[in-house]
């Protein structure tokens, strides 16, 4: 009994086997050609193709670092991160190399950096994207945002209007673009003083941008301020919600057409501390709000007579 089982089973085997490798549509042998490939070898048709492996390719014995790839292409480098870092003193496993090994890699650098240039306008925006990254790094802003702000700026430099113009200007008014789409509360202020140009240059470099590219962005109003000022400030929650009331209280929208809305947020935060009765003078929030402290006092007498409705 047991022996017709094993003969019974092998039969099976035997069969599937031999269906494994008939086509299924004349019945011909499946063979493998170079390409991978298995192909039918009567009619011609491919069963399969591309066996691809989905396994990783390192094994339990390989202790370097299991990395399938490099790192992704970036719009933040001139050629998208594509060209290769030489390191200084120690290795991809992180060994310390050796004193001739070190001065191999100072003359590979030095190499790399004569030809890392294709040309004048490739340095040009190699220069633009690290001043770009720089402002960036200094105001904080996420990834996702420095991206945004060197996309800008590229768009505007393959429009070629590069041309007599300032490049750290143009770096600087590309960041400030990028803010201002996405509503954050830096003001043109805060650029400026980490820019290398200064404040009319800037500001005149992003009207032509923003003519340029046709920039999604809008009129900001107040209320996007007020938590940078309470924030700097260190003033209490209840200021804050206090402020934004005073800023979008129904019925009374403050438009900052024609007016700062810095100064708008800096008049509301400034009516909150009184009415909280904080020590806080009017200069201290002008100046953190980078206004004047005529212009919070004009503001203030304009919000308490309702002249903005």
């Amino acid at each position: 009994m047991k022996t017709e089982n094993n003969h019974r089973a092998q039969s099976t085997a035997d069969t599937d086997t031999q269906s494994s490798n008939q086509c299924p549509e004349c019945g011909g042998t499946i063979s493998t050609n170079a390409n991978d490939e298995d192909v039918c070898g009567v009619c011609g048709l491919i069963i399969d193709e591309y066996h691809i492996d989905h396994g990783p390719e390192w094994g339990r014995h390989d202790k370097e670092t299991r990395k399938r790839t490099g790192p992704p292409v970036t719009v933040t480098k001139h050629d998208n991160g594509l060209s290769t870092s030489i390191g200084y003193n120690r290795d991809a496993k992180g060994n310390t190399l050796s004193a001739g090994k070190q001065k191999q890699m100072a003359r590979l650098r030095k190499a790399q950096a004569r030809g890392r240039w294709e040309s004048k306008r490739e340095r040009n925006l190699g220069y633009g994207l690290g001043e770009v990254q720089r402002i960036s790094s200094a105001l904080n802003l996420s990834d996702s945002l420095r991206e945004q702000a060197c996309q800008v700026y590229r768009s505007v430099y393959e429009k070629d209007i590069f041309s007599g113009r300032s490049i750290d200007a143009f770096a600087a008014a590309s960041v400030y673009a990028t803010c201002r789409c996405n509503e954050h509360p830096f003001t043109i202020e805060d650029i400026v003083n980490i820019a290398r140009a200064d404040q009319t240059r800037v500001s005149n470099t992003y009207n032509e941008l923003n003519r340029e590219l046709a920039l999604p962005a809008r009129p900001r109003h107040p209320d996007v301020y007020i938590p940078r000022i309470v924030s700097e400030l260190e003033l209490s929650q209840e200021i804050q919600r206090r402020a934004t009331e005073l800023a979008t209280r129904p019925g009374k929208e403050y438009h900052p057409s024609g007016c700062n809305p810095s100064g708008i947020a800096a008049a509301c935060v400034y009516l909150a501390v009184r009415e909280e009765g904080a020590n806080i003078t009017q200069s201290t929030v002008a100046e953190v709000a980078n206004v004047s402290s005529p212009t919070v006092r004009k503001r203030r007498n304009e919000i308490n007579t309702n002249a903005f409705i």
